[in-house]
Parts: C-alpha cells; structure tokens; sequence
C-alpha cells in the first residue's frame, strides 16, 4: 500500500543511497532522484548528544489577517476549535458546520456539549471533501483579495469551473467582509472614497507628512518613501511611491514603488518599479506582523534556555542537549505574545524531537 512520506521514509532512503548502488535504488523507490529529494530535510541533524526540538505557529497568518481586521467570526474559530477550513467551506457552500464534525466522527450530542472540540470522536471519522477543495484553497488564496488565477494558483481547477470559482470568491468576500474592508479601496459603488488599506496609503503619498490611520496602522509619507507603521512599532518602506490612473478602473489611482523584485512572475529580477494595491499591501503587513511575532518568540526561546539553530516560515528549530527541555515548554513559550497582540489566539503545537529534521 502507498504510505505518506515521513522521517521513517527519509531514513530508510538514506540508507538505500548509502549502498551507492543506482540498481538497488530505483529497485525499492522507482524513482532515485524523488528519493533524493525527499531526504534533503533530513540531512539537518543534531550535533551527538543533542536533539533539535520544533514547533510552529498553527495557520499564524489567518489569525493575524482575522485579528487585524477585526473579523469577529474568524476570531472566535481561532479562539475555539481552530477549524477554519471547515468553517470557511461550509460559509461559502451553504452545507452546515455541524455536517463537516458529523463526517469528522463527532456525534450530535457531542457537538451539542460546550467545549465539543476538546474531546476526540466519538466515531471513526474523516475529513468532509468539501473541507480540502473549497476551504482549504479559499483560505489559501482569497485572504489577500485574490480572484481567479490566485484559486488556480492553488489547484481548483482540479474540482471547479471558473464560474464556479467567482462563486466561491464571492461567497468568502461576503461571509468575511471586515477583511474586505481592511483590503480597503477608493470607491464605494461609483463614488469617490478612499478607506482600508489601499485608501489608507493613497492619501498618505498624496499628502506628504500626514499620517493616516487604518485599524492602529498608520501610513505616513516622509522623503522620497512610503512608511507603514505596523502596530509592533516596526516599519515596512516602499521607495518612490507614485500615483498613476487606472487602466482599469476609470476614476481610480494606480499605486507603484520602487524595490528589488525576486520574483520572475512580477517582471524582470532586479530593482524596477512594482504594482501594489490593497490586498498585496495587507499580504506584506500580515506577514510582517506573524514575523514579529515570531521574532518576539524567538529570543523568549533563547532566553529560556532554547538556542535557535534554524527556523522554517513559521517554524522554530533548537537544539538541545539529550535529556534537557521538552517540546509542552518550547510550544508554550512560542505561545506568548507581546504586549500589543495580547490575547490573539496564535498557538504553536504539532511539536516534536528527533535526531533529523522533518517537515
């Protein structure tokens, strides 16, 4: 039978490379290169007589985007029972919540007790299809105001048509509508109003020195350069911005900046001047913010005794001597948070230890 691929995979496979042998290796995986390329993580190990302990943030950008924009639903998903992709897919298709739990293993009177999420199933259950393609994908590509192509992005094109997909984008822009407004833009309907994000950053770079202010961010222009102020204190730069009409959306500005581009889908690589609007500018906030928070985790960890050797996007790796710390107080000190996101419910778990680094 075909078995996911894990750190038991990766250690078997090392050992069949060991034996140099190509033969021996496309004989027991098929393929020799994919075998390969799935021990490359765990070519990270511990130094003898240490392990590595790791953990990281669980869906830290959706509750950060949740908290920023204030969307009250979201919050309490995160607060409870974390399941947003359940939660997400049964706003957008209309099949209850309760459904979802139900195909889960939950029984009803278990789902009608408080706090149902923190016993397991009653009943041997799986996840609803509906849990993977709707909600997963609208979570993943619809939280910094894709359309279409961020869902293709994500494979829907596998279970939906472009119709259907609208549909679904339509859905989750209704069912989160604070996000909507933090995205912000300059009209509502066919009149003229600058709000969010994206009218929060128009009006600072068409008014030097002012600073605007969207839900603690504030957007000032000084110089020759774009400042967001994010609500850790830290500033995002955005060099030369410009404003330029639309040439899609007749009545609208066009924001553009300066910087370095990495990214091939974006235009050439090097320093050139790059599109932005209120969705990118949320994504750039968003994830600056889950970095500070990160960061804040990060030197609590060091000063708890936990040295960082390694951290993956959301993800912390130390190393510890055999015998010393555990993975309940790593998580636990990646947990707090700082002063000024006080209470968001950002949790770390799913932590684990070992000789190898895994994913």
């Amino acid at each position: 039978t075909r078995r996911e691929w894990g750190i038991e995979s990766a250690e078997f496979a090392l050992e069949s490379i060991a034996t140099r042998s190509l033969a021996f290796v496309e004989f027991v995986w098929g393929d020799a290169m994919l075998a390969v390329s799935g021990c490359l993580r765990a070519l990270y190990v511990a130094a003898p007589g240490k392990d590595l302990i790791c953990s990281d943030y669980s869906a830290i950008e959706a509750v950060v985007v949740a908290e920023l924009a204030g969307e009250e639903w979201r919050r309490e998903v995160f607060r409870t029972h974390g399941k947003i992709y359940e939660q997400s897919a049964a706003r957008i298709s209309g099949v209850p919540f309760e459904e979802f739990m139900r195909h889960a293993g939950y029984t009803d009177e278990q789902l009608a007790q408080a706090q149902w999420w923190t016993q397991k199933p009653s009943n041997k259950g799986s996840h609803h299809p509906l849990r993977k393609t709707i909600g997963k994908v609208a979570e993943l590509a619809l939280g910094y105001q894709g359309w279409i192509g961020s869902m293709l992005a994500f494979g829907a094109d596998a279970f939906m048509t472009e119709p259907e997909m609208k549909t679904a984008i339509l859905a989750w822009r209704a069912a989160s509508p604070a996000i909507v407004e933090l995205w912000g833009g300059q009209q509502r309907g066919w009149q003229s109003e600058y709000y969010g994000v994206e009218g929060m950053a128009i009006q600072a770079i068409s008014y030097p020195g002012q600073v605007c202010e969207c839900r603690g961010l504030k957007f000032q222009r000084r110089g020759d350069a774009l400042y967001i102020r994010l609500l850790s204190g830290r500033e995002l730069t955005y060099h030369r911005p410009l404003l330029t009409p639309s040439e899609r959306r007749a009545g609208t500005l066009t924001i553009s900046y300066e910087g370095w581009n990495s990214n091939p889908k974006n235009g050439p690589t090097g320093w050139i001047r790059m599109e932005t609007w209120g969705g990118r500018l949320v994504e750039n906030i968003v994830q600056a913010t889950a970095r500070d928070i990160q960061w804040y985790g990060i030197r609590a960890l060091e000063a708890a005794g936990y040295p960082i050797v390694l951290h993956v996007y959301d993800e912390d790796v130390a190393e510890m001597p055999e015998g010393q710390g555990n993975v309940e107080e790593f998580e636990r000190i990646m947990s707090d948070m700082p002063g000024w996101a006080a209470g968001w419910p950002i949790k770390a778990n799913g932590g684990w230890r070992g000789k190898r680094y895994r994913k």
